[in-house]
């Protein structure tokens, strides 16, 4: 059995079922699916273009969006970016970039954004974000407007967790983690 099956069913059954109980709302974008295991072209059903779904991944990394009721993208590309599953259902998954180091290292994550917005910077960290805004705490603003961000790291086997639901923390430390929002949640 191929895992990658397994990840790409279990989000869109998990990925629907959440969208449902949080209130789909109205529609403002087509539905599609991009996959990207890595290198080389995303498959996609339906509509893939910036309305749609849209998936990027570089080696190593693997990367899932879903459009249903608004614009998905996921991405995990960049320089020493390995090991990472970023899945976005109507919303958006990915990573901070570092300014004091272009070289990132983030590595071995797994982030899951659905109707939200996530994007983290670190390794060994799992984010599950539902209708809220999550990134790394910034710790340093530049000039130019540039930051840079709090890296967040768990251990092999026992990452670092974080849970926001409606601009709720969860779960994960706010030290290393912000959370904001209320991004789609309604009442």
């Amino acid at each position: 059995m191929d895992v990658r099956r397994i990840v790409v069913g279990s989000a869109l059954a998990v990925g629907v079922g959440v969208a449902g109980m949080i209130g789909a709302g109205a529609v403002s974008a087509a539905p599609g699916i991009s996959y990207d295991g890595g290198p080389g072209d995303p498959v996609g059903i339906g509509d893939n273009s910036a309305t749609g779904a849209q998936a990027d991944a570089s080696n190593d990394n693997r990367a899932l969006a879903i459009s249903v009721f608004r614009p998905a993208a996921a991405t995990a590309v960049g320089q020493n970016r390995t090991g990472n599953t970023v899945i976005a259902l109507d919303g958006t998954a990915g990573f901070l970039k570092d300014y004091i180091d272009p070289y990132t290292g983030d590595h071995d994550n797994l982030v899951v954004a659905s109707n939200g917005n996530a994007a983290i910077h670190g390794e060994w960290n799992n984010v599950y974000v539902s209708g809220s805004t999550v990134s790394n705490l910034p710790v340093a603003t530049y000039p130019d407007g540039s930051q840079a961000f709090a890296y967040g790291r768990g251990l092999p086997g026992l990452p670092n967790i974080v849970v926001a639901v409606c601009g709720q923390r969860l779960a994960g430390s706010e030290i290393v983690f912000d959370v904001s929002g209320s991004v789609f949640c309604q009442p």
